[in-house]
């Protein structure tokens, strides 16, 4: 069996037990960034992975939420951050580089930007 696994640090709880003692025999661990994983859950081509919860969407109940777990914060996430050389006030009509690696980011960076004051 194939599991995709995420090498982020806010990651690591969900695979701590599943790894740290010992491999488990007979499952292929796949190291990809998540939209990766993202696109290979949607296609059908993995069948265990952490997603983000709008790739869930996309699945048509065809995958199984784990019941009282997730992979979240309370408060600050340094993980996510918009880098510029200008203050951000002067970033309107400006083109922005987004990265492939995290859907959630982007999905994120587009929502702060469409409701930020002009």
């Amino acid at each position: 069996m194939k599991l995709g696994y995420i090498d982020y640090l806010n990651c690591y709880p969900f695979y701590y037990h599943m790894f740290e003692h010992k491999p488990l025999e007979g499952v292929e661990v796949l190291h990809r960034y998540p939209s990766i994983l993202n696109g290979m859950m949607v296609k059908g081509e993995l069948p265990m992975s952490a997603i983000s919860a709008a790739t869930y969407s996309l699945l048509n109940h065809e995958a199984v939420l784990l019941p009282d777990f997730c992979l979240s914060s309370i408060g600050y996430v340094g993980s996510v951050v918009l880098k510029s050389n200008l203050p951000i006030e002067e970033l309107d009509k400006k083109k922005v580089g987004l990265t492939s690696a995290s859907a959630t980011s982007v999905l994120l960076l587009k929502m702060l930007m469409k409701n930020s004051p002009s």
